[in-house]
């Protein structure tokens, strides 16, 4: 299979404890290649989508 070099995905910031995360999903983790402690370029912005309510997300 061929590896990509960029790609876009949603995905979901997380504390823990004094780390800050960013999921990244595992498809994207095998088309990229990736392996545990590989340095990446990451750009972050808000995603372009309508608005919704958090809370009700959660039901």
């Amino acid at each position: 299979m061929r590896r990509i070099a960029r790609t876009i995905f949603p995905s979901r910031f997380t504390r823990k404890g004094s780390q800050r995360y960013i999921s990244v999903p595992s498809s994207v983790e095998e088309r990229m290649g990736l392996k545990d402690g590989d340095y990446l370029d990451v750009e972050i912005s808000w995603p372009e989508t309508e608005e919704y309510d958090e809370e009700n997300e959660k039901q």
